[in-house]
């Protein structure tokens, strides 16, 4: 069912923190697809049970995009409420948020918030600067899933009771990022008669950046994608180290049951991510915080499964790339589905509206003063890919040259939603 923006404003525009503060818990599930929010499995069941539970009970953003494919970039862009690039060349090798950067959590802590974060290693590392704010930042293992995460989330939680200030728990994991099969035996792909080579192969995280169409090329280093190559002039639009390699040198095609197997990989870490939110949703219920604390879940970008010819996110601005789940849930307050475009930018001015808090002034509105449906998204890549995405479509360019315009499900654009795609893209080609 979807409320308009005048109920949601009553809903939720006039929630006064309480006497003590609304809390907030910030769930971030790495590479996570929105189209697997919800979606079953071959008997028939969701795969997401506990975000299905929250889902009923939340405000349920539909259409919302990131605004970067890669971790790093679009956490920023979630925790600054700003676009990545407005903090500097999309680079690993250079990019870090500055000290004084006014993040989601400088913002809280300035106005007596206890800020913490547990985090999964890798791409949000302690050097790329998105400690900025937090009073207590763990990194765990290295590209570790909500399974090294949640437990110690947890604990933090149940200390973070025992206090009297509001606070901000920030916790991430990369349960749906490759390698997509998880430690143990709870969470494995619905392929229990498979055994061909992907079994093994899999649960290395390069396999999957070996993959290009129906085939799998073993001898392909990809240890450059992440470089400064991936700028080169010779990476055009939707190209890849890994396409110019396929071009000259022979593979290995995958049979249908390797393909099955590696979708069905993907299912079951979704099923791992899902069970851990469920698991800190407990945590919430048990330590008696649930009802004086919003919680968000979300991701940082999606994942392509073959649609684009890669198993992977970083190779293109396309939906399954930037198409993301965004839940809000309120204390008190009935749920709702919005189906207006938004972006993870507009995380943080939300919910310092809840918090009573003063935002940024170069920030969006928060979500519930109101959207407008004929919105445009803004994404980029460290590719050098920009993308605009409306309710009817998306435009994604490189150097002012379109490479990719279509609409849902690839229908054609009309006329009047493709001048809108272009106009925006034009418009930044003339911004200063």
């Amino acid at each position: 069912m979807r409320y308009g923006f005048p109920l949601l404003l009553d809903l939720l525009g006039c929630q006064q923190p309480t006497e003590d503060g609304m809390s907030f818990v910030v769930i971030s599930m790495d590479t996570f697809r929105a189209d697997h929010l919800g979606a079953l499995d071959a008997s028939g069941r969701s795969l997401t049970p506990n975000l299905d539970a929250l889902a009923a009970e939340s405000v349920v953003f539909s259409r919302a995009f990131a605004q970067s494919n890669e971790t790093l970039f679009s956490h920023t862009a979630l925790l600054t409420g700003q676009n990545p690039s407005r903090w500097g060349e999309l680079s690993y090798f250079s990019y870090r948020l500055p000290p004084d950067a006014p993040t989601l959590a400088a913002v809280l802590s300035r106005a007596g918030y206890q800020t913490e974060a547990v985090v999964a290693g890798g791409h949000l590392s302690p050097g790329f600067g998105l400690t900025v704010g937090f009073q207590r930042y763990q990194s765990m293992q290295e590209f570790s899933g909500f399974q090294e995460t949640v437990p110690r989330a947890g604990e933090r939680l149940a200390a973070l009771a025992e206090g009297d200030r509001p606070f901000l728990m920030f916790v991430h994991g990369y349960d749906t990022h490759s390698p997509y099969i998880k430690p143990g035996v709870l969470f494995q792909p619905d392929t229990p008669d498979y055994q061909g080579e992907m079994r093994a192969l899999s649960r290395n995280p390069l396999t999957v950046e070996r993959i290009y169409g129906e085939t799998y090329y073993p001898d392909f280093q990809p240890a450059g994608v992440l470089g400064e190559e991936t700028r080169s002039d010779q990476d055009t639009e939707v190209s890849s180290a890994l396409a110019r390699y396929a071009e000259d040198h022979p593979g290995q095609s995958l049979s249908a049951d390797d393909l099955a197997f590696l979708q069905g990989a993907y299912d079951a870490a979704v099923r791992s991510a899902d069970f851990f939110v469920g698991v800190l949703l407990s945590d919430l219920e048990r330590l008696g915080l649930a009802e004086r604390t919003v919680v968000v879940v979300l991701s940082d970008h999606g994942e392509e499964l073959l649609e684009h010819g890669f198993f992977n996110h970083r190779f293109s601005l396309h939906d399954e790339s930037l198409h993301v789940p965004l839940l809000i849930r309120v204390p008190g307050q009935d749920a709702s589905v919005v189906s207006d475009p938004v972006a993870l930018t507009d995380v943080m001015p939300t919910l310092l509206s809840l918090a009573d808090v003063a935002a940024p002034a170069a920030l969006a509105p928060a979500l519930w003063a109101g959207t407008d449906p004929d919105r445009l998204v803004f994404s980029e890549s460290m590719r050098g890919e920009q993308s605009w995405r409306s309710r009817d479509g998306r435009l994604i360019a490189r150097d002012a040259s379109v490479s990719w315009l279509g609409g849902e499900d690839g229908a054609v654009l009309s006329e009047a939603a493709e001048a809108v795609l272009r106009d925006a893209l034009s418009a930044s080609q003339q911004a200063p």
